[in-house]
């Protein structure tokens, strides 16, 4: 064994490792040629067993589960080589975009922004998201500009600070916007009801550049 040791020093470096261990892959002298000979068979038939290829690793399973990722049947493409994916928003025709838009006298309905003092078209909203089984009808529709989509969201209530009480926010089809909103000659939207307070808070109405805006459009009468 000490002559082993001397022609072979690495035995004493390189213990064999444990038959639960992976095969570090590296060949170091005999002794690793030696360990390959009696316990890799054992780990071949042993990854056999449980199911996977003759040269499994740690865990028979990974192998398996990679199996059937490479098996899977490819996702659905397009025309167009794309795979399909679901979209995300719905489509409104152009039918009842324009009835929503001459409803609304092309002002969003909610911070009341002219349509023309938009760098970008106003939107039809679901005042009721899709999310919360809103419908496409009419009555869930209303006129928004971009600002106020974004920040809207799917959210249909919200926190009014003033009372602490989550409310339900504004509802252009079925709140009046004087009696909950209103406009003061800076450019500032002020709450009046709790639902109107909400609504201003959770839309971030009265952003400076939004105010700025609001304020320019009053001094030169363009503003609702």
């Amino acid at each position: 064994m000490e002559a082993a040791a001397r022609c072979h020093p690495v035995i004493e470096r390189w213990p064999r490792p444990d038959h639960g261990e992976a095969d570090s892959g590296a060949t170091r002298g005999g002794a690793d040629c030696r360990w390959q000979r009696s316990v890799a068979p054992r780990r071949r038939a042993r990854a056999e067993e449980h199911g996977g290829p003759a040269h499994a690793g740690r865990d028979p399973g990974v192998h398996r589960d990679r199996s059937a990722e490479r098996h899977a049947e490819p996702p659905q493409a397009s025309g167009r080589g794309v795979p399909h994916r679901p979209r995300s928003f719905v489509k409104i025709s152009r039918e009842i975009r324009d009835v929503v838009q001459r409803r609304a006298h092309g002002v969003c309905e909610y911070c009341h922004l002219p349509q023309d003092a938009s760098v970008l078209p106003h939107q039809v909203d679901h005042i009721i998201g899709k999310q919360h089984h809103g419908t496409d009808d009419l009555d869930n529709l209303c006129l928004c500009c971009i600002r106020c989509n974004l920040k809207k969201g799917p959210n249909i209530a919200s926190l009014d600070a003033e009372t602490g009480r989550i409310v339900p926010l504004f509802h252009p089809r079925r709140h009046s916007w004087s009696e909950h909103l209103s406009l003061d000659q800076d450019g500032r939207l002020h709450g009046l009801t709790p639902e109107g307070r909400a609504t201003v808070q959770l839309m971030d109405m009265n952003d400076i550049s939004r105010v700025s805006l609001r304020a320019l459009l009053l001094r030169r009468s363009r503003y609702p």
